[in-house]
């Protein structure tokens, strides 16, 4: 239905529209609301796992659907939280630190392994890309990607979607493996 193209396309209509028609404190407020929308669906989606949801949805109508958003916001986010830009609300970073702690447990529990990969390997090229210059940014940085593989390595349903990732009997792992 269009409802599903129009919730899909919408970032990148807003993205493209509103590049240069919005000024400084509406770009913070926008993407403030964004932040807030991703941690909200992610709570959402931890208590539906802790729940027995092996494949837990967030808010999304879909689990693909959280994966693909989980995908676009966590690089941003991760972005935002290492890059030194002089946005008025990002002088308190530390507040970001929590919601984006539960963005990553969200996007941990939502088990879209296509977006696991995706965003593991973004996140690891931009870790090293904003920590060249701040080595402990970096460092804290490859201890939350430690905490974050033994949380997964321990979580026996979890490791079976990672092992799985590398199966060639199956052609979405095939196409998986691919990206």
């Amino acid at each position: 239905t269009w409802q599903v193209y129009i919730y899909r396309m919408l970032p990148f209509f807003l993205a493209g529209g509103l590049y240069k028609k919005i000024n400084r404190r509406q770009f913070e407020i926008l993407f403030l609301c964004l932040f807030s929308s991703c941690t909200v669906s992610s709570i959402v989606a931890i208590y539906q796992f802790l729940n027995g949801n092996l494949r837990p949805s967030g808010l999304a109508s879909h689990y693909m659907h959280l994966g693909g958003y989980y995908v676009i916001i966590l690089p941003i986010f991760l972005a935002f939280l290492l890059d030194d830009i002089s946005l008025d609300w990002f002088k308190y970073k530390q507040n970001l630190i929590i919601p984006f702690t539960v963005c990553i447990a969200g996007f941990i529990a939502n088990n879209t392994r296509g977006a696991w990969i995706t965003v593991s390997i973004v996140s690891i090229i931009a870790l090293f890309v904003f920590g060249i210059r701040k080595p402990k940014k970096l460092l804290c940085g490859l201890i939350a990607i430690a905490l974050c593989i033994g949380f997964v390595v321990n979580n026996q349903y979890l490791f079976l979607g990672v092992k799985s990732i590398t199966s060639t009997t199956n052609l979405s792992n095939v196409e998986r493996t691919l990206i």
